[in-house]
């Protein structure tokens, strides 16, 4: 029995980790507002299933095989892991140049929240377009599949020097969950071949990193003001406790926040907001001439009322079914379910011979299907890149075990 639970794992992995993050948003769902959007939810998950184990059968049967996605070998010798550092160091450079400066460090003279959130969000908002889809390819699928490939490979001169690279440019960024963005697959492949130091350096890496932010957004900390008053902010933190509420956050983040946010958009859509009917789709508007509406931003003034007296603009993130919600209601959730089954059945069938790195390379996306659209994940958020890497080098991932 342990070994066939083992092996269906081992094939339907990313259907069972899809599951338990859905689990998640519906705990948290539950908690806000208790059954009264459970019958949403459970039709959304009862299409999923339905689809996924219905395309993963029909794949067997046909006997699709994953080499039909194999990248012609005679290109890896151009397309190399130094040719990754390389371009992965190009594109720090550029985003550096286009944010002007460092923005943790320019944080440590900041005494006032508000100039503190205003900085974080100019990391994005204050570059052109091709800057971030630069910066979030390089930092969610070029950077952590990199140091994955030199770790398996061994070349341990140039994985030492990319790392150093790599969790300077994940801390200067001011955004905490980007540490784990990028040691998340190495971290994943260092513990199931027991390699100790790693996994202890992993983690280490990420608490210090994590401390610091926490210390530097955290103007009270450092003698100054909360100007804003914001829910997260309205007391001050001793040092003794930073790391407690660090974990207490991060519990909240995981099983709460995004069953909440879920909460929010059921609550305010169609009932403030209308369906969109496409029109939450770029490339719908272009194809239709319609008006394009992005309800992460839209809907911030709503949710986040206190923020928006205050002159704050943000977004407001949520589980990616929702997207097909807010266009087309009940029926966006059935095409959101079939899509994302679709999607997870051919990344099976991408990583069949590579167990430990479908879920070295594909967890972290999976969770932040809790908190974004698949299709934005795909493309600004480089799944696709990832997926594409790896096929690049199939060869050499396989020569090295």
């Amino acid at each position: 029995m342990r070994e066939k639970l083992k092996t269906a794992f081992s094939v339907n992995g990313l259907f069972w980790s899809y599951s338990l993050v859905f689990f998640l948003i519906l705990y948290g769902v539950f908690e806000v507002c208790q059954s009264k959007y459970i019958g949403n939810l459970a039709l959304y998950f009862a299409v999923f299933t339905s689809a996924y184990w219905a395309l993963f059968f029909l794949v067997k049967k046909l006997e699709f095989k994953s080499r039909v996605f194999e990248f012609p070998s005679a290109l890896l010798n151009v397309v190399n892991p130094l040719s990754l550092i390389s371009i992965s160091v190009l594109f720090i450079f550029v985003h550096f140049i286009f944010i002007n400066g460092f923005p943790s460090i320019q944080a440590l003279g900041v005494l006032k929240l508000s100039e503190v959130v205003k900085l974080r969000a100019s990391i994005t908002e204050s570059v052109p377009s091709w800057v971030n889809y630069m910066f979030s390819w390089n930092l969610k699928a070029i950077i952590p599949f990199t140091l994955a490939i030199l770790f398996l490979k061994g070349e341990k001169k140039l994985y030492w020097i990319f790392y150093f690279i790599a969790i300077t440019y994940a801390f200067l960024l001011m955004q905490k969950s980007f540490i784990l963005l990028v040691l998340a697959p190495v971290g994943i492949i260092a513990l199931f071949k027991k390699k100790w130091f790693y996994v202890l350096k992993y983690g280490l890496s990420s608490i210090v990193i994590v401390f610091f932010l926490t210390y530097i957004q955290n103007v009270t900390m450092r003698g100054g003001v909360n100007d804003i008053q914001l829910d997260y902010e309205k007391k001050t933190q001793s040092a003794g406790s930073i790391i407690m509420n660090i974990f207490l956050g991060l519990k909240d983040r995981v099983a709460v926040t995004p069953g909440r946010i879920v909460t929010k958009w059921f609550d305010h859509i169609p009932k403030d907001k209308p369906f969109l009917n496409g029109n939450g789709f770029k490339i719908y508007t272009k194809i239709s001439g319609g008006e394009f509406h992005d309800y992460t931003k839209e809907l911030y003034p709503l949710v986040y009322q206190e923020n928006a007296q205050h002159g704050l603009k943000g977004t407001v993130n949520v589980a990616g079914f929702m997207r097909g919600y807010a266009n087309f209601g009940v029926f966006g959730l059935v095409l959101a379910a079939i899509g994302l089954a679709l999607f997870l059945v051919i990344i099976e069938l991408i990583f069949k011979e590579q167990t430990l790195l479908k879920f070295a390379l594909n967890i972290f996306p999976l969770v932040m299907l809790s908190s974004s659209s698949l299709l934005t994940i795909m493309f600004s958020g480089g799944w696709l890149l990832t997926i594409v890497l790896f096929v690049v080098y199939r060869t050499h991932v396989k020569s090295t075990g």
